[in-house]
């Protein structure tokens, strides 16, 4: 059985009513995603998703609860950023398949599971931040990398003062015309 096998969801012998599903998400998860542009190699998530199963139509309400491992933007430590994600996805049995949207998924009638898998990296992947730093995003006492902050400053005061005493010929000379005529 293939791992993604695992997120498959089976809709169609379930009765009329709301139907529990966990999944967990490990590296061997986002393994299967090495290959996108992310840096997202490792983790360990625990997803929970509730259908709510009506004669033409499924609602998913999934819950995603963990930590994946990041890369710290400011001292390039790795930590564990914490992931929490709700979201609902809506899936119609039969019907046009031009009704399908980013919250709509149509299915032909002939289709007994949906695979879910996919929409669980796409949660995970919306919840990262644009700038991940230990400071802004962990509650535990993990902070960044003194050695490398240390560094960062060292570097940057030398090119403070490089910029400050470097200043472009052109503006010099329009600085000194006499614009008070």
């Amino acid at each position: 059985m293939k791992y993604t096998e695992s997120f498959k969801i089976p809709f169609k012998g379930l009765e009329i009513g709301q139907h529990e599903f966990e999944f967990n998400i490990s590296n061997k998860f986002f393994d299967l995603y090495k290959d996108s542009n992310l840096e997202l190699s490792s983790g360990e998530l625990k997803c929970t998703v509730m259908l709510d199963k009506k004669s033409n139509l499924l609602t998913l309400d999934i819950d995603i609860d963990g930590y994946v491992d990041a890369i710290c933007d400011r001292c390039l430590d790795s930590f564990q950023l914490p992931i929490e994600s709700t979201s609902t996805i809506y899936i119609k049995i039969g019907g046009n398949v031009d009704e399908q949207n980013d919250e709509l998924i149509v299915l032909s009638e002939d289709d007994s599971e949906f695979n879910i898998a996919d929409y669980l990296y796409e949660c995970i992947c919306l919840e990262l931040p644009i700038r991940k730093v230990h400071d802004e995003l962990t509650t535990s006492k993990t902070k960044c990398n003194k050695e490398m902050l240390k560094k960062i400053k060292q570097l940057s005061t030398k090119n403070e003062i490089k910029n400050v005493n470097e200043t472009d010929a052109r503006w010099d000379k329009l600085k000194n015309l006499n614009i008070n005529n």
